[in-house]
């Protein structure tokens, strides 16, 4: 009976910037068919190699819902007939796309340097918006002044890459973080789900007119409203990775309060920008709950 020796590393498809490859090695020649789902034994998509080939190859696309799991299952026939469907089951996360152009993701390290994120991403450049200084600093194989520049939870990169990658981000990091802005741009990750009607009417949001923004009984997303005074934060965007576009939401812009953002949202929506007139922190709890100051 043909057994599966080894399946390799999953590697990118240049073609597909939304896929992945898994190579496999097996006993002998064999024809292979591949299923994968989002439940164990119960898959619902399937891929078949009838070239009857001691390594066999197989391309997923799995059409915009990044960082999932998926169940797994092989089974293999050689040329007499033998089949084997008996081959352990394997959980598969998909991957982040970097789509030839421009890419914008969260950070999940607790501290990566610009150059290792580079390297990690396969990205050819990597830019991060410094919220305080206002200003752009970038890494490239060519080198820069800020290749050891330490970023972490909160921080947003701008990727650049020239063909088709994607990538495999470790997103087992849950931890609060910190945002300080000096008025201006600000880009920051979205860890949670938010739209963007919490965004504007609650996570910018001033109590009772004074610089704070809620306290540690009235954190947003805790339950209930943490009430106070709004402070207009006019322009809202989070980046579209599939189509690689800015999703707009001018102030109270109905057509797109209930746009969701944050950690698995499909289409790659997990970072925010805004033009604030203000300088401000925030402090967001693991769990995604939200109390700032402003001055």
């Amino acid at each position: 009976m043909p057994t599966l020796l080894r399946n390799v590393n999953y590697t990118s498809s240049a073609a597909n910037c939304e896929g992945f490859t898994v190579d496999f090695n097996f006993s002998e020649s064999v024809n292979a068919t591949f299923t994968w789902g989002t439940s164990s034994m119960a898959q619902t998509h399937s891929l078949t190699e009838t070239d009857f080939s001691i390594n066999q190859t197989v391309t997923l696309t799995f059409n915009n819902t990044y960082e999932t799991d998926y169940f797994a299952n092989v089974s293999i026939s050689d040329r007499s007939g033998n089949l084997n469907n008996s081959l352990p089951e394997m959980t598969i996360t998909s991957p982040i796309p970097l789509c030839t152009g421009w890419s914008l993701w969260s950070v999940y390290d607790f501290a990566i340097n610009l150059s290792d994120y580079r390297s990690a991403s396969g990205a050819d450049y990597v830019y991060y918006w410094n919220n305080t200084g206002q200003s752009w600093i970038y890494s490239s194989a060519a080198g820069s002044l800020n290749e050891d520049y330490n970023m972490g939870i909160g921080s947003v990169v701008q990727l650049y890459e020239s063909t088709n990658n994607t990538y495999f981000r470790n997103t087992s990091v849950t931890s609060e973080y910190h945002v300080n802005i000096t008025g201006g741009h600000a880009y920051f990750g979205l860890y949670h789900e938010y739209s963007f009607g919490n965004i504007s009417h609650a996570i910018f949001l001033n109590e009772s007119g004074g610089n704070i923004t809620s306290n540690s009984t009235e954190l947003f997303g805790a339950g209930g409203s943490a009430g106070g005074l709004e402070f207009r934060i006019n322009y809202l965007s989070g980046f579209n990775n599939s189509n690689q576009l800015y999703i707009d939401a001018p102030y109270q812009w109905s057509w797109n309060n209930a746009t969701t953002l944050g950690n698995g949202y499909k289409n790659g929506l997990d970072t925010l920008w805004a033009y604030v007139n203000y300088n401000l922190s925030f402090n967001f709890t693991p769990n995604g709950f939200v109390f700032g100051n402003w001055t």
